[in-house]
């Protein structure tokens, strides 16, 4: 039931998931995988209430189990309780250093803190750990884009995104985006438009659509994206390539 949930998750079917990890739990109350996956499920549907409680009923079962850690740390980061989702990261790297998505989601909270060096230790450790598209992204991102000059260069963010691209079979637009930027960051902007465009066909929801058009506008004025500081001014008020970093709260 909880393999079968998972390949309705995978096809976007959130509702049938659902219904097969809730199965699986009637079947084996202490069947750890199905609560995160449940949770992660239920998070993804903006039921972050109930996700939470899945996220806890695993650690009443274990309290060692690292994946539960790290989905409520993801349920946390939606209600913008970061301390509380740091925390978590932390706990799950406690109990399981082999664990790349606690260093990846650990990455992307210090990265919108204004810890660039320490965002980008973290995803060496997630790649290393496990190369997934959207750790690879991330990464991507901090060298392309990020404020302090030191931590860009031309050449590896394209690697990391072109990876990343490769595993989401050149589907998914935030591989793209990144593409993209590491593109403009190398200053080659026929290819940062061609992506970035690329991207676009793939992006269906109209605020994404404006912020992906904005970063399309600066390529071809040839010039690259670089990112917002946490202190700098809000959203509203910040200049059109203004992009917030992607991590389990917010993507492109």
């Amino acid at each position: 039931m909880s393999n079968r949930g998972t390949a309705y998750s995978g096809l976007g079917d959130r509702r049938l998931a659902e219904k097969d990890y809730d199965a699986a739990i009637k079947l084996d109350g202490r069947f750890l995988e199905a609560y995160v996956n449940r949770a992660m499920t239920r998070r993804e549907r903006g039921e972050l209430k109930k996700a939470l409680q899945d996220c806890e009923a695993a650690l009443r079962v274990d309290s060692t189990y690292a994946r539960a850690y790290i989905e409520r740390a993801q349920v946390h980061l939606r209600s913008d309780r970061i301390k509380d989702a740091l925390r978590d990261c932390e706990t799950a790297i406690y109990w399981n250093r082999r664990t790349p998505e606690a260093f990846s989601v650990r990455g992307g909270i210090r990265y919108e803190r204004g810890d660039y060096a320490g965002a980008l230790a973290d995803f060496d450790q997630a790649v290393a750990l496990g190369a997934s598209p959207h750790t690879l992204s991330a990464r991507a991102w901090l060298r392309a884009s990020c404020p302090e000059a030191t931590l860009r260069n031309a050449d590896d963010p394209i690697a990391d995104a072109k990876r990343a691209c490769e595993l989401r079979h050149w589907r998914q637009e935030h591989p793209l985006q990144t593409l993209a930027m590491g593109y403009a960051e190398k200053a080659d902007f026929e290819a940062a438009v061609k992506h970035q465009r690329q991207a676009l066909e793939l992006i269906r929801d109209a605020e994404r659509r404006q912020r992906a058009r904005k970063r399309l506008a600066l390529y071809e004025r040839r010039k690259p994206f670089r990112d917002i500081p946490p202190n700098d001014p809000q959203p509203e008020a910040a200049p059109p390539q203004q992009f917030r970093f992607p991590n389990g709260r917010s993507s492109s």
